[in-house]
């Protein structure tokens, strides 16, 4: 089942809420665009946490916009950033929508999404290195902290089973990666 329309109309009121002092009125109706799109290729998607997919999309768009401060572009590829895959549109529609950087954030994205962490643990340094090598733009990295911050704030909704490797993962790879940065 799709997630609640109630639950997504108040995350996306948050959402603009949070974003109210980096983008501007008329930016709403990108970001409505972004969200229509990623509502679409989510569909009923649930994620580790038990949440809807589209839910944690606007969730980690909010943290981008209201505790990061960042702008358009980064707010639109926090929307889009699981759902790029399976979005109905091309890459070349997209951009011509969002424009280019959208695109090189979430290849940059997807790129970083590919690594399996896991394997890297017992390499952590090289690890961060290897993520901050390929991102071409720091926002990739930034999306992709806010992400698992997101999902460190939900944890508790996870099943037993993923809590330990989520948060283990999280202390020895990200929290360092994030103090770096």
């Amino acid at each position: 089942m799709i997630a609640d329309t109630q639950k997504i109309n108040n995350a996306y009121r948050a959402l603009l809420q949070a974003a109210k002092n980096t983008v501007s009125p008329d930016d709403n109706q990108v970001i409505r665009r972004a969200l229509d799109l990623a509502v679409e290729a989510c569909g009923d998607k649930i994620i580790l946490t038990g949440e809807p997919e589209i839910l944690h999309a606007l969730s980690v768009a909010r943290i981008i916009a209201g505790e990061m401060g960042l702008g358009l572009t980064a707010i639109i590829t926090a929307l889009l950033h699981d759902s790029y895959n399976n979005l109905s549109i091309t890459p070349k529609e997209l951009e011509k929508e969002f424009g280019k950087k959208v695109i090189e954030i979430l290849n940059g994205f997807a790129r970083i999404t590919s690594i399996d962490s896991m394997q890297s643990s017992y390499q952590a340094e090289n690890f961060r290195k290897l993520l901050l090598s390929l991102a071409d733009d720091v926002r990739v990295i930034l999306i992709k902290l806010i992400e698992r911050l997101e999902y460190m704030r939900n944890l508790n909704h996870a099943p037993e089973k993923d809590r330990i490797p989520m948060a283990s993962e999280t202390y020895f790879l990200y929290a360092p990666l994030a103090h770096r940065l």
